[in-house]
């Protein structure tokens, strides 16, 4: 296996885990933070995830996936 796959792998659970746990404290009603901090670790899961998928497929290379990774980070962290 790879180490970048194993890493963005390893990133999406947690980020996964984060959103559950998220997830069950507030239940369906979550206060306005919680929500934003809930839409953030879905378009950061999914983001890693299409990363993930085309690295796998080696439609990008490893450079390519980390740059787009940090990339995607920075300008969902900082919106």
């Amino acid at each position: 296996r790879d180490e970048v796959l194993d890493k963005l792998h390893e990133i999406m659970m947690a980020l996964f885990m984060e959103y559950v746990e998220i997830s069950k404290t507030c239940g369906r009603g979550c206060p306005p933070e919680a929500t934003r901090k809930l839409e953030k670790l879905a378009t950061l899961e999914l983001a890693t995830y299409v990363i993930h998928t085309l690295f796998r497929r080696q439609k990008i290379g490893r450079e390519a996936a980390v740059a787009a990774f940090d990339k995607i980070v920075d300008e969902i962290l900082s919106g």
